[in-house]
Order: C-alpha cells, then sequence, then structure tokens
C-alpha cells in the first residue's frame, strides 16, 4: 500500500513538474523521495547517495555457448519500425552539427556507446539515442534554442532526468509523463518479482540528453539531477571520458564524435554492461530483476549489424538532411549495411537450407544402409531357405 502511494506521489510531482513552472530545469525532492529517505535505511538523496561507498558487483551470469537463431533474436530484440530509424539518424546528425557548432563535448552512453563500438551504428532495437554533457555544456544547449529551431528539432525537459531533443512539432510529453512515472513503478514491481511490462514512452523518435557532473571525492562524473541519479547511481563516468580529446566513430550512414581512447570506453562499457561486446542477455532489459533467469548468449556476426536501412530509407534521410540544410555540414554516407541485411538473409537461408540437405542426406545415408542390411539380411534367409530345399545343389 505504501508503495503504491508513494507511485501515485511520484506521478502527481511528475505530472505537476512537466506542465508547471517553466523555470524548473530538474525535479525537485518530490514527496515520493521523502517517503523513500523515511521507509529505506539509507539516503536517496543524490549527493547524500555519492557519499556512500557503492560498489558494482560483477555480473555473475551462467553462458549458454548456443547461439540464438534470428527468429528466436529478433522476437528478444524487435527493430523499430524504418522511420524512426531515419528520424534517430537525421536527429544525430543534427545534433553533432551543434555539439561541434558550440564545442560540446558529448559522450554517447547506454545503447549509442554499445551500438558505436559494437554494431558500428543504431542498435536495431534501440529506440532512442543517448548522450551525457557536463553541466555548464548542458545549460549553454539550452540557452540555443534557435540552433534546434533551424532544424525543425526542439529541447524538452524531463524533470528530474535532464532533457530530450525531439521534433518541434511533438507535443506527446504530457502523456509521457504518466508513461514514464508508471515504468518506474513497473522496475520496483520487476524487483519485488510482480512481473510487469513497461510501455514505450513516445511513438516518435527522439534524443535524451543527461547531464553529469563532477564527484570530487570519486574523481569521476556521475549523473546530475535528483530521479537521474537514483536509478544511475553506481554508475560513475572516468573524467578521461568527459574531458579527453575526442576523435569520429562511424555511427551507421553518418559519424559521431566520442573520446579518442577506444581502450577507455570498452573498459567503461565493460563495467556499466558486461560482455555486451561479444554476448547478449537472454532478457533485453538493462537491468537484472531477480524474476528473470537471465544468461549470456554468444552473438552471431549477422546481431552484430547496425539497423538495416534500406536503400528508400537512404533516399528519405537524405531529403531530410538536404532539406535541413545539414548536407554541409555533416558527412552522409551510403549505409554499408543497406544491401548487406540481404545478402546476410540470403547467406542464412542458404546456411539453413545446406544444413538441412546435410542432416537429408546424412539421413538418406543411413537409410540407404539400413535398407541394404536389411536386403543382406533376407539374402541371407533366403539362401538358407533354398540350401533346405535343395536349391543351388549339384
Amino acid at each position: 500500500m505504501t508503495l503504491l502511494l508513494a507511485g501515485a506521489m511520484f506521478s502527481c510531482s511528475m505530472a505537476q513538474a512537466a506542465v508547471g513552472v517553466p523555470g524548473i530545469r530538474f525535479l525537485p525532492k518530490p514527496v515520493f523521495f521523502m517517503l523513500a529517505k523515511s521507509m529505506m535505511p539509507h539516503s536517496y538523496f543524490r549527493h547524500a547517495r555519492w557519499a556512500e561507498d557503492v560498489t558494482r558487483q560483477p555480473h555473475n551470469l551462467p553462458v549458454n555457448n548456443q547461439e540464438l537463431s534470428t527468429e528466436d533474436f529478433l522476437k528478444l530484440y524487435k527493430p523499430i519500425p524504418h522511420e524512426r530509424a531515419v528520424d534517430i539518424y537525421f536527429m544525430v546528425m543534427a545534433l553533432t552539427s551543434i555539439f561541434e557548432e558550440l564545442d560540446i563535448k558529448a559522450l554517447p552512453v547506454g545503447g549509442t556507446m554499445l551500438g558505436m563500438l559494437r554494431n558500428k551504428g543504431q542498435l536495431p532495437h534501440d529506440d532512442d539515442a543517448d548522450f551525457a554533457v557536463k553541466l555548464d555544456d548542458y545549460d549553454t544547449l539550452l540557452q540555443h534554442p534557435e540552433l534546434f529551431a533551424q532544424y525543425g528539432l526542439k529541447l524538452r525537459r524531463i524533470p528530474g532526468l535532464g532533457m530530450q531533443l525531439c521534433f518541434a512539432d511533438d507535443q506527446e510529453w504530457p502523456a509521457m509523463t504518466v508513461t514514464l512515472a508508471r515504468n518506474t513503478m513497473a522496475g520496483a514491481l520487476n524487483k519485488l518479482k510482480i512481473p510487469v511490462a513497461k510501455k514505450p514512452l513516445t511513438k516518435k523518435a527522439f534524443i535524451d540528453i543527461t547531464p553529469v557532473q563532477l564527484d570530487e571525492e570519486a574523481d569521476a562524473y556521475r549523473y546530475y539531477g535528483d530521479y537521474a541519479s537514483e536509478i544511475w547511481y553506481q554508475q560513475t563516468i572516468p573524467r578521461e571520458l568527459i574531458e579527453g580529446e575526442y576523435s569520429y566513430y562511424s555511427f551507421g550512414p553518418t559519424r559521431i564524435r566520442a573520446p579518442k581512447d577506444k581502450h577507455a570506453l570498452l573498459a567503461n562499457m565493460e563495467s556499466v554492461y558486461p560482455h555486451s561486446m561479444t554476448h547478449i542477455m537472454r532478457t533485453p532489459d538493462h537491468s537484472l530483476h531477480q524474476n528473470v533467469k537471465a544468461e549470456l548468449r554468444p552473438l552471431t556476426t549477422g546481431q552484430k549489424q547496425p539497423f538495416p536501412l534500406t536503400r528508400d530509407d537512404f533516399t528519405s534521410l537524405k531529403q531530410k538532411v538536404s532539406d535541413a540544410g545539414l548536407l554541409s555540414k555533416v558527412v552522409l554516407k551510403r549505409p554499408v549495411f543497406a544491401e548487406l541485411e540481404t545478402a546476410t538473409s540470403a547467406n542464412l537461408r542458404r546456411s539453413e537450407r545446406v544444413r538441412s540437405q546435410k542432416v537429408e542426406r546424412s539421413a538418406q545415408r543411413q537409410d540407404s544402409i539400413q535398407d541394404a542390411a536389411h536386403l543382406n539380411r533376407q539374402s541371407g534367409a533366403m539362401g538358407k531357405s533354398a540350401s533346405s530345399l535343395g536349391y543351388g545343389t549339384k
């Protein structure tokens, strides 16, 4: 009952902050956190949480060396619609251009970092992109709405988390507030072994931009904002990934900026999502809920590809980039895997056909051997019968 009451209060606080005073940048400490503070054995406020000595435990997941079939993989990791993938790539290019113009170092995080390092593009099942920026750079972005407006985009604040880049005509945020609160409650209930499915936040594409702040004691960056610091409080970002030298990495048909030190990026990825470069979890949920029996499964080459843009997708993306006047500011290249998707599917079908043919031929050989043995037994029996009747003798 207390949990439901806290959830209701949290939902109301989120909704009020979302549609209330424009000057609110982050969700103030709502009643939900005050209740949590009184109920929990430790503080749920940002700086108090930072002060705690929290050590991330390694994911000691069992390993199943059997690869998932393409069909089973797509059931677990359902690809996003093609139109959404095109919009995400467009937003990434526009945001990259703005980052460069304002000289802002934005760290790809979450699925975007994994997609950049492993898939070399957007993860086929990831419905958004994610970047982390220093708090000062976050404020700088808020001061330049005209840079986003020129590309038909806008920033909307997400109380307690940060902000999202979305299309200027996207009016889904009030409804998203309720969905976000619902998903928060679903996550809490899942941890209590009460399975509740989460719902997509929005039908339209968006990019999360989350501010991070330096924690002097840890000598690392942590997520800022009351709510963000609660759900990601264990995650620290090494200073070199925020302050170090940046370079360009391929990201599908374009490129994005990220720390030049790839080894540091891989180490950070391994600490956040262990084994994710070579394996997948049986559940697509990043967190390990107690009611989910998670296991590591090896990834196939086909499962490491970025979202498979088609020729029509690329034509649509190029038109969007051209109409926005971005062609001279960004890199747009023909997607490497537009044809590879068809080739990969054909290769998979060919491999499965060859494998089934081998199984069939093996079965036929086994049948032939059995038939020959049966005929030999019959011939032997007939020979004995003929001998007993005097046939075949002089």
